[in-house]
């Protein structure tokens, strides 16, 4: 008995999950491939010259294209992420409308419409009046979410993925590079933590280590830093005019970093570990702005590598491929190889003539020389 009624328990619940989810999807069209295709605006991407993005964490963000590229206006001033403003201009000129739900709702609540989550609004060039893009909730499939067009009634539904690209924080549209140089141009890098100081030119194709001894650096390690420096990315923000150093740790930096290029030098200085929410990483600032943001801790630590790990560590200054004769001596006796020409083989040549074995000494030497 009891399971009978159960059964009729789950089976009213499965109805009404059916009749619900017929409800909110039974008016989308079925088979309409025309409509499901219709674009939701027609607007070109590289006409677009304003932008008003509210996201779901309530932050409004308002940004102009200027001569130079985008720039953030409202709540700061600052150079815009052109990735993120791309990611979210190309999403309005190819968003599509997958389908009709309600011409006329008594209720946007259902729709999350009342209070939308998230907010676009745009002009582009020789509009008199801007337009915008509301989002509501997902579909329960998920797959879509419902949408409406400022100033019009209808409701309709827009792939759901299109969330990611319009659901942006301030910090998320700004540009978020810690240290700006010509990459192409670097031939000088200057690091310090503590009393370690190491300095390093460029020489043609080869980095020397200039302080604090004169010695080859190695090249991987020196170009590798260098590009971590050109491409490091805040993950964080702390304030954008920083009056204080002290509460940061930047007043005396654990360490710093120098690029040089050409006549211009961008030096990064690393301060304390993190605290609060943002205790993932460092305190950060380039020293020629007021801003502080936060570094990842592996950044850091790599700034702080000590001269030994710089220079190059290679027994030999030779290239293998180039090497042609080898000479070895071990107390009166002196061994001669040559290298076989045209071929990748060696022989002894002294005291006598023979093949030499090139697994084992000559090979040897060839590594060791990198």
């Amino acid at each position: 008995m009891r399971s009978g009624k159960a059964l009729l328990a789950l089976t009213v619940v499965f109805g009404a999950l059916l009749a619900y989810l017929y409800f909110v999807d039974s008016k989308k069209p079925v088979g309409d491939a025309a409509e499901k295709h219709d674009k939701v605006f027609t607007v070109d991407a590289s006409k677009l010259e304003e932008l008003t993005v509210k996201g779901t964490a309530g932050e409004t963000t308002t940004l102009k294209k200027e001569k130079a590229g985008w720039q953030l206006v409202q709540p700061v001033t600052a150079t815009a992420d052109e990735s993120m403003v791309s990611g979210i201009t190309s999403t309005l000129s190819t968003l599509e409308n997958n389908g009709a739900v309600d011409d006329a709702p008594k209720d946007l609540a259902p729709y999350g419409l009342s209070q939308p989550r998230i907010s676009v609004t745009f002009k582009s060039q020789g509009d008199k009046a801007a337009h915008t893009l509301l989002l509501g909730s997902k579909t329960p499939t998920g797959g879509d979410m419902y949408a409406q067009r400022g100033g019009e009634k209808a409701v309709f539904v827009v792939p759901a993925y299109v969330e990611s690209n319009f659901d942006k924080k301030t910090f998320d549209l700004r540009d978020k590079t810690v240290l700006k140089f010509d990459r192409d141009a670097a031939s000088r890098l200057e690091l310090a933590h503590g009393d370690v100081k190491s300095a390093f030119v460029k020489n043609g194709m080869d980095w020397m280590m200039a302080e604090p001894v004169k010695a080859r650096a190695d090249f991987s390690v020196i170009e590798g830093l260098v590009s971590r420096l050109q491409s490091a990315q805040m993950i964080g923000l702390v304030t954008d005019n920083a009056t204080d150093l002290k509460q940061y740790g930047l007043d005396a930096p654990s360490a710093s970093a120098t690029v040089g290029a050409g006549s211009a030098r961008a030096t990064l200085l690393i301060g304390s570990a993190a605290t609060g929410q943002d205790k993932s990483g460092v305190y950060g600032k380039d020293a020629s702005r007021p801003l502080v943001f936060i570094l990842p801790q592996d950044l850091a630590d790599e700034l702080k590598k000590n001269s030994d790990d710089l220079r190059k560590k290679d027994v030999f200054e030779f290239r293998p491929f180039n090497t042609t004769r080898i000479d070895i001596t071990r107390g009166t006796q002196t061994m001669v190889f040559e290298k076989e020409k045209g071929k990748d083989t060696w022989k002894q040549v002294s005291p006598a003539a023979k093949a030499a074995d090139t697994a084992s000494g000559i090979r040897q030497l060839e590594f060791s020389s990198g």
